[in-house]
């Protein structure tokens, strides 16, 4: 099978794996699971568990594993490392002188996926036939051309990937950021510090056990930065201008005094330009630790909060709202259901005819609406819809959360999609009686959230950080959008011998097909 391009079938070059190693033999970081793959060819997500005992199916580095539950699903992924999967993971390893990048491109194809779920057994959870699976025809080229498909279509794939990641990171960095600010108030913590010299022991007697701790824990943070000094420098100079802004009666208070009662003047004093031009202050503290103040106050509904906040609901921020999408107007409409978003991801834009749409396919959608499941919150099938919404219909499992007057919709959706919250309405679902776990937006309107009565730092937050992340997380979402158009045109071509790869050089080339 090396020189000539002959057309075969799939149990002539690939075995299916089938042996079993104990769990107790696998970390969590290489085991897979049908739950962890993500449809439409995404790869997969680290697994949240794995059997606590028992035999699982090993794999190697190069194997390509095929969800074997619900095929229309397209979970495939070319394996980057050894490991080993749930038993409704098919592992096809290629035989010797096949390569697995080429394999698992021979089976990116809707063609084969078409051909599974015809093949498939059952009526409420489909399996894939596997014996019928290796009957299925495979164009196979030279070497040489298995080489070249392989090497171009993985670079399409690594383009990707590396999309992908790099959206998740910056996610996750202003995830860390969000809770940094409003949910373990680091800048408090700072300005407290700060306000004592760095020195837990000057804090006032009478400041509670557990934000004495939370100070330790956080001076014990600060102290490990690269410019611990220089940071520290500038907190201590940032907050000896705000002292030097109060009355003089207040100025005159010794240092542990200040630690406790410092006037709330200090945290609503506008930042003045001579904070920026100090050259002791840093540009990031300047900008935005002045907006916080230096000391907490007691909530009842929270516990200790910054000085001067209060507590927000979530339905202060956003309302649910529920308007019929007019089917009997169009002929075709892209159907969103619960499984079509994850952690921000639309996974498909695919037009369905409106004709045997899903009775659940009722709502309407515009951009800057929040789409959250009301299933399973800690699943993590919410999304911000950044798009005009007017082709698609969203189904009656997805609450529509819409921005109320002084709000953006990114604040909410950081809000929401919290792990702490997350969790919160995980167990909120598994308080309701009925088939699933369920929640309604009277259970997520009633997360709270301590926030400044002024709407300042919540700009500089969404200005500052999350407009410019989301801006190029757009950009990157499109990119891909357009390389996933170029690799299912690309594909079916190359891997049924239409064309050679010298035939796909030029842009000109690409551009006609």
């Amino acid at each position: 099978m090396g020189s000539k391009e002959v057309t075969t079938v799939l149990s002539d070059i690939v075995k299916i794996q089938t042996m079993k190693v104990s769990v107790n033999d696998i970390r969590l970081e290489d085991y897979v699971s049908t739950d962890c793959m993500i449809p439409d060819f995404g790869g997969v997500t680290k697994a949240e568990k794995m059997p606590l005992s028992g035999k699982v199916t090993s794999f190697n580095k190069g194997d390509v594993l095929f969800s074997n539950i619900r095929t229309y699903f397209k979970k495939l992924w070319l394996a980057d490392r050894d490991g080993a999967c749930s038993n409704d993971v098919i592992v096809f390893r290629p035989k010797t002188g096949i390569e697995g990048k080429y394999l698992f491109h021979a089976l990116m194809n809707e063609e084969f996926i078409d051909y599974t779920v015809k093949t498939s057994k059952g009526t409420k959870m489909p399996r894939g036939d596997k014996e019928a699976m290796l009957k299925y025809s495979v164009y196979l080229p030279s070497k040489d051309q298995r080489k070249k498909i392989g090497d171009s279509l993985l670079q399409i794939k690594n383009k990707i990937e590396l999309n992908n990641q790099t959206n998740q990171t910056l996610e996750q960095m202003a995830q860390a950021l969000f809770k940094s600010w409003f949910v373990d108030f680091d800048p408090v913590f700072d300005n407290l510090l700060a306000s004592v010299d760095f020195k837990l022991e000057n804090l006032e007697t009478s400041l509670p056990d557990d934000l004495k701790q939370k100070a330790k824990r956080r001076l014990t943070a600060l102290n490990s930065l690269h410019n611990a000094a220089e940071f520290k420098a500038s907190l201590s100079a940032l907050a000896h201008e705000l002292q030097a802004q109060l009355p003089t009666k207040e100025a005159t208070k010794d240092a542990t005094q200040s630690a406790v009662q410092v006037s709330e003047k200090a945290a609503e004093t506008p930042v003045k330009a001579n904070f920026n031009t100090n050259p002791n202050i840093l540009a990031q503290h300047a900008n935005t630790h002045a907006h916080f103040p230096n000391e907490f106050e007691h909530n009842e509904q929270l516990g200790w909060i910054p000085k001067g906040w209060e507590d927000v609901k979530v339905n202060e921020m956003v309302r649910t709202v529920s308007e019929t999408y007019p089917l009997k107007s169009v002929d075709k409409v892209i159907f969103l259901n619960t499984g079509d978003i994850l952690e921000g991801k639309f996974l498909h834009s695919e037009f369905s005819n409106t004709e045997g749409l899903p009775g659940q396919a009722k709502k309407s959608i515009k951009k800057g609406d929040i789409l959250y499941s009301e299933i399973r919150p800690k699943n993590k099938r919410f999304a911000l819809v950044n798009f005009d919404g007017s082709e698609h219909v969203v189904s009656t499992k997805l609450m529509v959360l819409r921005p109320n007057e002084g709000f953006e919709e990114l604040f909410p959706y950081f809000v929401l999609t919290q792990e702490h919250n997350i969790s919160l309405l995980q167990q909120a679902a598994e308080s309701r009686s009925g088939t699933f776990p369920q929640i309604t937006f009277t259970e997520l309107a009633m997360i709270k959230i301590a926030l400044p009565k002024d709407k300042k730092l919540i700009n500089i937050f969404i200005s500052s950080f999350l407009k410019d992340h989301f801006a190029q997380k757009d950009k990157r979402d499109f990119q891909n959008k357009t390389l996933t158009k170029l690799r299912d045109t690309l594909l079916p071509k190359l891997i049924s011998g239409e064309l050679q790869i010298p035939d796909v050089a030029t842009d000109e080339e690409i551009a006609d097909l």
